[in-house]
């Protein structure tokens, strides 16, 4: 594996060459618009605040463990149950075929004009003529706010880093934090963070941080956020080189020097586990109706391509659920079947000292094995329906069995069965079990 000063060199090289690149050619410009099952904790970046952090995460485009990552996000797509919805996309550039972006590009199809100056627009083929579809898609149905992205997601950059202000979060925790472009407060004083921040800022931190300063993991910078809605602005600086800039008392927090061996230590945030793309069971669930519509206003056939999707993802999850299941017998197998050594015990009588072999004891053969036997991180991540669920209903989920179902600990509600027993959910061609303490199906996120 390259070091860190290899990979800083290769993509430097690299972002040149781009620059180069994209100085003979056009772009093509898509548009615009703006939440995760592992424990992840942020440091929020407020309005004309600075904030200090240290960068750890190596730099976009590097193959190191926990490198800088962008993921495009929907934070707020209305789904046929009227509530608004996260989804995580593909990049657009990446995987063009992805379900959703076909779904995207046929509602919202278009040609070029030109008006009286000259000036090229667009023109939406269905804007007009199926105003139910296009509305949906291009405004959430909110064809009045100029605000309103609709479904285009918008691309975030995810950092790991060093707080500051919070440094003894770090040294209990031994963990990293992600940077966050916004921290809401929402019901009962819960705080809701929208993950990443815009390229604007990795733009920033390219330009006036790391190219003129080099890797920002051998110093503190600076992250400050100006303005409002539209007008927002994103710049970042170096605290040593331009400490004067520092403002609202922040040069406290400062710390010189190269990163130390217990920060090294300090575990990242998976990005890659924490920002999956959207389950296509999790699609039709929350559009499945619309999408039926569109195929039968437009005479597509995505309901049955997200059928077969949605049958793939569940067929995976199955042969992963079994190989994980043969791998943690494998490994019980392979404790159990230590060779068991032969006891020699010596048995004193009188003055005399025999010798006797003991008996060799019989094993019994292992019992399948159970989770609580050996912890596995279970990747919960095709079953749509877990988020809806609270931590204790969570906290059941102990293990997945080979057929995809899951293994449940009801030991919290054994003395109510009607909350420890199993309940196959009634929606329509689900039919997932469930112990009856749980408020949604793990797997479709019907809500009982």
């Amino acid at each position: 594996m390259p070091t860190r000063s290899e990979e800083f060199e290769r993509l430097m090289k690299k972002r040149e060459e781009d620059k180069k690149k994209k100085a003979t050619k056009t772009t093509t410009n898509y548009g615009n618009n703006s939440y995760q099952f592992e424990e992840v904790a942020y440091v929020a970046l407020d309005t004309d605040v600075d904030k200090v952090v240290r960068i750890v995460s190596p730099f976009l485009g590097s193959k190191l463990p926990g490198a800088v990552k962008e993921v495009y996000i929907t934070g707020y797509l209305l789904g046929d149950d009227g509530k608004t919805h996260k989804v995580i996309w593909p990049d657009h550039k990446v995987k063009p075929d992805y379900f959703l972006w076909k779904v995207f590009n046929k509602v919202l199809e278009f040609t070029w004009d030109k008006d009286e100056n000259g000036k090229s627009f667009k023109v939406f083929k269905n804007e007009k003529k199926y105003p139910e579809l296009f509305n949906r898609v291009y405004k959430n149905n909110q064809p009045d706010n100029a605000k309103e992205k609709g479904w285009y997601p918008q691309k975030y950059v995810l950092m790991n880093v060093i707080d500051r202000e919070d440094y003894d979060w770090h040294k209990i925790n031994k963990k990293l934090k992600l940077i966050s472009k916004k921290a809401t407060l929402g019901s009962e004083d819960a705080v809701f963070y929208e993950p990443g921040v815009p390229a604007a800022l990795w733009t920033s931190l390219v330009e006036d941080v790391i190219e003129p300063y080099g890797d920002y993991a051998d110093y503190d910078v600076v992250l400050r956020k100006s303005g409002t809605g539209t007008d927002t602005t994103y710049k970042a600086f170096n605290c040593f080189e331009e400490r004067k800039k520092v403002r609202n008392g922040k040069e406290q927090y400062i710390v010189p020097g190269p990163l130390t061996d217990e920060e090294l230590s300090w575990s990242f945030v998976n990005t890659d586990k924490a920002f999956k793309v959207t389950s296509y069971r999790k699609i039709k669930k929350i559009l499945g109706i619309f999408i039926e519509q569109v195929d039968a206003t437009l005479g597509t056939r995505f309901f049955d391509e997200l059928e077969k999707l949605v049958a793939y993802e569940i067929e995976q999850i199955k042969k992963l659920a079994e190989q994980n299941t043969n791998e943690s017998s494998a490994t019980v197998s392979a404790v159990s079947s230590e060779p068991i050594k032969k006891v020699e015990p010596k048995i004193e009588q009188g003055n005399k000292v025999e010798t006797t072999s003991a008996p060799t004891p019989t094993r019994k053969r292992s019992e399948p094995v159970k989770v609580e036997a050996i912890k596995v991180e279970l990747d919960l991540s095709g079953y749509v329906g877990v988020e809806f669920l609270s931590d204790e209903n969570k906290a059941m989920i102990v293990g997945i069995n080979n057929d995809g179902t899951l293994v449940y600990d009801v030991s919290s509600v054994k003395d109510d069965t009607s909350k420890s027993q199993l309940y196959a959910c009634n929606e329509d061609g689900c039919g997932f079990q469930s112990p009856g303490a749980f408020e949604a199906c793990p797997m479709c996120g019907y809500k009982f």
